[in-house]
C-alpha cells in the first residue's frame, strides 16, 4: 500500500510540473489533469464492543502510510485524493461492481453534447492494484499509445512480479516469457486479449460503450457466468471491448512492479481463479469469431487460428508432459514403454481423485508433495532428453525443436537487457513443468465450481435459521435414542411452542442463562413433563449510527460536508439500478451450486479424457513402431508426434518474429521521447526540457534551487531549503517585497492560495521573486549564483519568458 501511495504522489508531482511549465513558461508539453480515487471494497467491519460498523485495519494502515508517502516525494501537500469506503451491507461489493460504480458516473455518453463526447474520448481510467509501484513516465507511455490511435480502447504495461522465494522466481520467468513472446505477438498480429487490472489504461469512451456497459453490468445468472464474469473481470471487460471493435495494445516500456504470491498455496489459489476465467473468455471470443472479425479490423481469421492453436496446446499440456516423462523413464531407467506409461499416468489419476473428494488444503498439500517428487523426475527427463539428442541425427525433429526453443529464449533475453536475469530463473521454471502443467491444471479444472460468490454479500434470516438448524442437528446426533425419537415425532417442537405460548400469555420474563443446554435449576418439573432446554436469547439489537465511523481518531476528520441533492439522487438511482446489495435466494443458490458441480464434473471428465486419449494414441503409435514403420516419416519419425512438434515450433517461431517486430516498435517509441544532440541552436523540445527542469526545482520543497539571492536594502534572504511546513506557516517573511510600484502581471494567471497544492504555492512564490527581481523596471542588486553548465540555459529560458529587454539583467543575474 505504501508503494502505491508513493507512486500516486510521484504522479501528482509530475502533473504539477508539466502544468506549471506549460502555463508559465509557455512551452508545449504533454500535460494532463488527473483525479485520484482509492476504493476499499470491504472497508467496514462490526466492532465487537459497540456493535457499530467501523473501518477495518486496512483503512487504518492507509492513513498511517499517508504521511510517509507524502513526505517521500518532494514533501508535497494539498494533493486531492478521494478515498471511497464501501460497506458491503449498503452497496454491492467486489472489484467489478466498484468499476461499474465509477464508470456509470460518466456513462450518460449518449445524452451529452458533442464537446463532452470528445472529452470522454480523451479521458482515461488508470486501473491499479493496491500494491503496485510505477513511475509517471510509465503512465506517459500508456497515454502515448492512446493518443496515437483513437481506436485503441485499452493499453497494458509490463508487469514485473516482486517478492522473494522460489515461487516468485518462477513467476518472474513466467511473466517475462509471457510478455516477451505472447503479449508482443498479440500486439503485432492482432490485439492483446487481456489488460490486467494491476496497471492498465482504459479509454473512457470505450468502457462507456453502450454494448460493453450493458453486458458488464449484467449479474451472473448461470453457472458459467460466475466463472467468466466474477473470476476475471478485467479479462471479461477486454473481451467485450474486442467484440465491439476496440483495439488493445501493449506498451513494453511502461514498467510497473507488483507483489506476487510467495507461497505455494497462494499461487495455486490465485491460478484457480485466473485460469478458468481465461479459458472461458478465450472460448467465448473464439465462438464469436465470425462477428468479431467483421467488427474488429485488428482481428483476422489467421489471428483467431493462432489463438485456437494456443488454446489447444494448453488443453493438451497434461498429455504432452506425461508422454515426455514416459519416454524418459524408458530411455534412462530402461523400463518398457507400457510400464513407463502406467508409472507416468498413475499419479495424475490419483491426484484427480484427491481434487474431487478432498478439501482444498489436502489438495494443495498433495500437489506440493507431488511437485517435490516430480522435481527429481525432471532430472531423469533431462538426462533422457540429452540421451535422445545424442543418439538421434542432427536433423531429427527433436533436435531441431530443442535448438529452436533454446535459441529463442536466449535471444529474447538479450533483446530485453534489463530483464536478462530472468533467464536464470528459467531452470526453476523447467523443473516446475510437471507441477504447473499437470497438477495445477488438474487442480483448477477440478475446482472450477469454487467461485467467489457475487451474491453472497448480505447476511439474511435464512443464514441464521440454517446455522441454527445445523447446530441443532449436530447436537441431536449426539443425544440419546429416546430424545431423537421424540424429536422425529415432533414432540420436542410441540413442547417448545407450548412453553413459549404460555410464557407470552402470563407475561413471563425470559431470563438470560449462562449455558443454553442447561435446564434452569430450582423447582423440579412436574411428573410426566419432559425437560426442555431453554432457547438461547438473542442479544438486543443495537441501533446503527451511520456516522459512527467518523469518530475514529486516526482518521483526523475535522469538517463534515454534505453532498448536494442532485448527487444524492444520482447515488440513490444507481444503487437501486445496479449496486443494491442482493439478498440471496437460498433456493437459487442451491441450484447454482448444483449447476456448478455438474459443470465441474463435465469439464473435468472431458478434459482428462481428451488428454488420456491423446497420450494413449501417441503411446500406441510409438509402441507399435515395427508394424507401422511404413507410415513413419523417413521410416523413422512417428507422424502424429512430428505433426504436433511442427505446429508448436511454428507457433514459437511466429512469437519470436512478433517479439522482434514489437521490440523495434518499442525502440521507436522510446527514441521519440529522447532529446538528441543536434547542431540546431534552439528548439521547442529544448525549451520544454529546460522549462520542466526549472519548474521541478521551483516547486519542490526538498530540492535546492541553484541560486540564493541577497537584497542589498534588506536583510531578508530567500532560501529554498526551508521545509514545506515552515514555508507554509510563514510565507510572507521569506520573500522580498517588490510590490511597492508594481502592478499585477496579467500574462501569468492568478491562483488561489487556499485551493492550490503546495507544489504550486512553492513555485508561485519563487517564480514571483525571480520575475519581479529581473523585470525591466528593476535595478539588479548583488546576487550570488552557483555557476554550472545549466546557467546559460536558465538565463535564456527566463529571457525568453520575460522578454528581450530584460536580457542584460538576466545574463548578469546568472553570471552568463
Amino acid at each position: 500500500m505504501l508503494q502505491l501511495l508513493k507512486s500516486l504522489f510521484r504522479l501528482d508531482f509530475h502533473r504539477s510540473k508539466y502544468k506549471l511549465a506549460e502555463e508559465i513558461f509557455k512551452v508545449d508539453v504533454d500535460y494532463f489533469e488527473h483525479e485520484i480515487h482509492l476504493i476499499f471494497d470491504d472497508a467496514f467491519e462490526t466492532d465487537k464492543k459497540s456493535r457499530q460498523r467501523l473501518p477495518n485495519e486496512w483503512v487504518k494502515q492507509l492513513v498511517e502510510c499517508m504521511e510517509e508517502a507524502s513526505t517521500s516525494v518532494a514533501r508535497g501537500r494539498g494533493t486531492d485524493m478521494t478515498i471511497h469506503l464501501k460497506d458491503k451491507d449498503k452497496i454491492r461489493h467486489r472489484k467489478r461492481w466498484s468499476q461499474i460504480m465509477y464508470i456509470r458516473i460518466t456513462s450518460l455518453l449518449n445524452q451529452l453534447p458533442k464537446d463532452k463526447v470528445k472529452k470522454a474520448h480523451n479521458s482515461f481510467i488508470l486501473a491499479l492494484d493496491g500494491d503496485v509501484d510505477f513511475k509517471p513516465e510509465a503512465v506517459q507511455k500508456l497515454i502515448d499509445k492512446m493518443t496515437k490511435n483513437d481506436k485503441v480502447g485499452a493499453v497494458c504495461g509490463r508487469i514485473h512480479p516482486i517478492g522473494s522465494g522460489p515461487v516468485v522466481w518462477y513467476q518472474q520467468f513466467e511473466y517475462a516469457v509471457g510478455h516477451w513472446l505472447q503479449k508482443a505477438t498479440e500486439h503485432v498480429f492482432g490485439c492483446v486479449l487481456c489488460c490486467p487490472g494491476a496497471f492498465s489504461l482504459f479509454r473512457a469512451s470505450a468502457v462507456m460503450d453502450d454494448n460493453v456497459m450493458r453486458m458488464y453490468t449484467s449479474p451472473p445468472t448461470e453457472a458459467r457466468h460466475f466463472i467468466q464474469f466474477e473470476q476475471g473481470e478485467d479479462r471479461w471487460l477486454c473481451t467485450l471491448m474486442l467484440q465491439q471493435g476496440w483495439k488493445i495494445d501493449y506498451a513494453a516500456s511502461a514498467d510497473a512492479f507488483t507483489f506476487a504470491p510467495q507461497t505455494f498455496q497462494e499461487f495455486f489459489v490465485q491460478r484457480r481463479r485466473w485460469a478458468p476465467s481465461t479459458l472461458a473468455n478465450i472460448i467465448d471470443l473464439l465462438s464469436s469469431w465470425r462477428v468479431t472479425t467483421k467488427v474488429n479490423d485488428n482481428i483476422s481469421t489467421l489471428f483467431v487460428l493462432y489463438q485456437f492453436v494456443i488454446l489447444s496446446s494448453s488443453l493438451l499440456g497434461i498429455g504432452t508432459v506425461t508422454l515426455m516423462i514416459t519416454g524418459s523413464f524408458n530411455a534412462v531407467l530402461k523400463i518398457n514403454m507400457f510400464h513407463s506409461y502406467i508409472l507416468a499416468v498413475t499419479p495424475v489419476v490419483l491426484y484427480a481423485i484427491i481434487c474431487m473428494k478432498c478439501s482444498n488444503d489436502k489438495q494443495i498439500g498433495a500437489a506440493a508433495l507431488l511437485s517435490t517428487v516430480y522435481t527429481l523426475v525432471m532430472v531423469i527427463v533431462t538426462v533422457g532428453l540429452f540421451v535422445n539428442l545424442a543418439t538421434e541425427k542432427s536433423y531429427s525433429p527433436n533436435v531441431i525443436f530443442f535448438i529452436e526453443i533454446l535459441s529463442i529464449f536466449i535471444i529474447a533475453g538479450f533483446a530485453h537487457p534489463k530483464e536478462l536475469m530472468c533467464l536464470v530463473h528459467g531452470l526453476l521454471y523447467y523443473l516446475m513443468v510437471p507441477s504447473t502443467f499437470i497438477f495445477l491444471t488438474v487442480y483448477y479444472m477440478c475446482n472450477i465450481h469454487v467461485v467467489t460468490w457475487g451474491t453472497r454479500e448480505k447476511k439474511t434470516e435464512d443464514d441464521i435459521i440454517e446455522t441454527t438448524e445445523s447446530g441443532n442437528a449436530t447436537k441431536s446426533a449426539k443425544s440419546p435414542i429416546l430424545i431423537r425419537c421424540l424429536q422425529k415425532l415432533g414432540v420436542n417442537a410441540l413442547v417448545k411452542e407450548s412453553t413459549r405460548l404460555i410464557k407470552q400469555l402470563v407475561g413471563a420474563r425470559v431470563e438470560q442463562e449462562s449455558d443454553g443446554n442447561e435446564i434452569e435449576s430450582g423447582t423440579p418439573p412436574p411428573v410426566g413433563v419432559i425437560p426442555v432446554p431453554r432457547a438461547a436469547t438473542r442479544r438486543p439489537k443495537v441501533r446503527q449510527e451511520p456516522d459512527a465511523w467518523q469518530s475514529m481518531e486516526y482518521l483526523g476528520l475535522k469538517e463534515k460536508v454534505n453532498i448536494e441533492d442532485n448527487e444524492t439522487e444520482f447515488w440513490r438511482d444507481i444503487l437501486e439500478k445496479y449496486l443494491k446489495p442482493i439478498v440471496e435466494n437460498k433456493q437459487k443458490k442451491e441450484e447454482i451450486q448444483k449447476e456448478l458441480k455438474t459443470l465441474r464434473n463435465n469439464v473435468a471428465f472431458g478434459f482428462l479424457l481428451m488428454n488420456f486419449l491423446f497420450a494413449t494414441a501417441v503411446f500406441q503409435l510409438q509402441n507399435n513402431e515395427d508394424q507401422l514403420k511404413s507410415f513413419y516419416i523417413l521410416n523413422e519419425y512417428e507422424p502424429l508426434s512430428v505433426t504436433f512438434l511442427v505446429v508448436f515450433a511454428l507457433v514459437i517461431l511466429l512469437q519470436f518474429i512478433g517479439m522482434l517486430i514489437h521490440r523495434w516498435g518499442t525502440f521507436l517509441h522510446l527514441i521519440s521521447s529522447v532529446k538528441l544532440w543536434t547542431f540546431s541552436k534552439e528548439t521547442e523540445e529544448g525549451w520544454a526540457k529546460q522549462a520542466l527542469k526549472e519548474t521541478e526545482n521551483l516547486q519542490s520543497a526538498d530540492q535546492e534551487v541553484d541560486y540564493q539571492e541577497t537584497i542589498s536594502l534588506s536583510t531578508i534572504s530567500y532560501d529554498s531549503r526551508v521545509n514545506g511546513h515552515e514555508r507554509q506557516s510563514a510565507p510572507e517573511e521569506h520573500l522580498p517585497d517588490y510590490s511597492s510600484d508594481e502592478e499585477p502581471d496579467q500574462d501569468y494567471p492568478s491562483y488561489d492560495e487556499q485551493t492550490s497544492n503546495e507544489y504550486e504555492r512553492n513555485f508561485r512564490r519563487r517564480f514571483e521573486t525571480i520575475r519581479k527581481h529581473l523585470g525591466p523596471s528593476r535595478r539588479i542588486s548583488t546576487r550570488t549564483v552557483q555557476t554550472h553548465n545549466t546557467s546559460i540555459n536558465r538565463a535564456r529560458l527566463y529571457q525568453r519568458t520575460f522578454g528581450r529587454r530584460a536580457g542584460a539583467r538576466i545574463n548578469h543575474a546568472f553570471n552568463v
